[in-house]
């Protein structure tokens, strides 16, 4: 029996808006999508057929179900599953999105075995699922009939991964993620001009002529009319019979054109995967994180009184959710992840949490490392947020760790109290652990000047208190530092 609910029961997502036939929407803490006419038809035949489970199953795409509710205006309703962390493809480091866009195209190559592909080829359909340390394809929407010898959007692909990608192997790291963040993404031309010719010759995917006019005139057929499109649809088809009538002239009769074109835009795309997985990042792991260095998860003689500390704080109070700000955040992430916590953490440093996020893989801990500055957080863009979520929105979590970044940001960014302990607030939902270094401490002693003669004990705690219901102290870590544990 169907359970109906109304369009005033539930919520659509921000970024759900372009296709107003595959809607997605909140409702009492699930996460749904909602699909109307032919489209409905054809996603609850995929469910029936039982692909949509084989790729759950393969771990590219999400895990999604049939459910009875009955949305007003729609015909479908499908369950997903909730996804804790909702990060950006310009958080990520290059080593994520690359592990992101050759799971992307896994996922389009086995569709095409079954005459599909994806419509869309952005990395903001792909999510980091850190229960289960790998990215996974969230936008069951975008699944639609393969009509492409080539994959139609191979230039939304080059723009918003492949030119990002090869920029960051470039060490052009920043100026990558600021240009994916816009409409247009990465051109061509500016890797020309910022990597070199000669550079992306060397990396750049072939398509052949008829993939290359097939892949031009699909771009400038959604510019164009009605009228037009029909026309150039038709020609596009007159051109794949020309092409399918020539290979099938040593081929037995049985091969008809939807075989060739399936052929073709598998063969496609392996090319392009193979093209990413060529990529040389350029990175090498840090002895910092060898086992001989960093001590086990489990409390010994070795541990610091810091340590011990924050274990008994995660041990006792069980955050469901941890966010690491601290200075070259690490092992007191995977700390909290190993303790049951579902962790992330924000660092300024792409190569630390390149290695972060390798370490935890290799590790088998779930921990989401994003490349985030913590005073400059990703903001809220666009109209009803629609480009974005702020991260404080998305990625607020249960308890923050924050150790050895508050004399940074008042030094190095000119922050007063009120304005760090409003960030911890934003990004703390119940409890804060923060480290605060005193004039014991000879780095602070050697920047501490007139300047700088509020930043005291005591005035933290009082800025903290503006926030926190409950500030304590903990015995002093050392002489140097101290650690408070906030409440709301």
């Amino acid at each position: 029996m169907q359970q109906k609910i109304t369009l005033s029961d539930i919520k659509f997502h921000p970024h759900s808006f372009g296709d107003r036939t595959v809607r997605l929407f909140r409702l009492d803490g699930e996460i749904y999508r909602a699909i109307k006419g032919e489209r409905a038809a054809f996603f609850k035949n995929l469910f029936e057929t039982g692909l949509i489970q084989r790729l759950i199953e393969k771990g590219l795409l999400i895990e999604s179900e049939l459910t009875n509710l009955k949305l007003e205006n729609y015909d479908l309703v499908i369950r997903h599953r909730m996804i804790r962390f909702n990060s950006y493809p310009n958080e990520w480091c290059a080593a994520m999105l690359k592990d992101g866009m050759l799971t992307m195209l896994d996922l389009a190559s086995e569709l095409a075995r079954h005459g599909l592909t994806l419509g869309d080829a952005h990395p903001w359909n792909l999510m980091f699922d850190t229960e289960k340390n790998r990215p996974v394809f969230v936008d069951l929407g975008s699944i639609i009939p393969l009509d492409s010898s080539v994959w139609s959007v191979y230039d939304e692909f080059c723009r918003f991964c492949f030119y990002p990608l090869i920029l960051m192997a470039n060490d052009l790291d920043e100026i990558a993620r600021l240009l994916m963040f816009e409409d247009r993404g990465v051109v061509k031309s500016d890797v020309v001009e910022l990597v070199g010719k000669s550079s992306l010759t060397q990396k750049e995917i072939r398509v052949g002529l008829f993939g290359l006019i097939e892949s031009k005139l699909r771009q400038q057929i959604v510019k164009l009319p009605d009228s037009y499109r029909q026309k150039i649809k038709q020609y596009l088809l007159r051109i794949e019979n020309i092409v399918a009538s020539k290979n099938n002239e040593n081929l037995n009769s049985s091969v008809t054109i939807e075989n060739i074109k399936q052929k073709s835009h598998s063969e496609f795309l392996q090319t392009i995967r193979k093209a990413v997985n060529n990529i040389d990042l350029n990175w090498q792991k840090n002895e910092f994180f060898s086992v001989e260095i960093v001590p086990s998860f489990f409390p010994d003689s070795s541990w610091t009184e810091t340590q011990k500390s924050i274990y008994q704080i995660l041990t006792e109070r069980k955050p469901t959710s941890v966010l690491d700000i601290s200075y070259q955040p690490g092992w007191y992430a995977q700390l909290a992840a190993t303790l049951g916590s579902q962790t992330i953490s924000f660092d300024t440093d792409r190569n630390w949490t390149t290695q972060l996020y390798f370490d935890s893989l290799e590790k088998k801990i779930p921990l989401l490392p994003l490349v985030m500055d913590f005073t400059k957080t990703t903001p809220a863009r666009g109209l009803g947020n629609h480009w974005s979520i702020a991260a404080g929105d998305r990625l607020a979590c249960d308890l923050v760790l924050a150790l050895g970044i508050v004399d940074r940001m008042v030094r190095q960014r000119r922050l007063n109290f009120e304005q760090i302990v409003e960030g911890f607030a934003l990004f703390s939902q119940q409890w804060l652990i923060v480290e605060f270094a005193g004039e014991e401490n000879t780095e602070i002693s050697q920047w501490r000047s007139d300047e700088f003669h509020w930043y005291t004990l005591e005035n933290f705690i009082s800025a903290l208190r503006q926030e926190f219901r409950q500030v304590d102290i903990l015995e002093p870590a050392s002489q140097a530092s101290v650690l408070l544990v906030c409440q709301k």
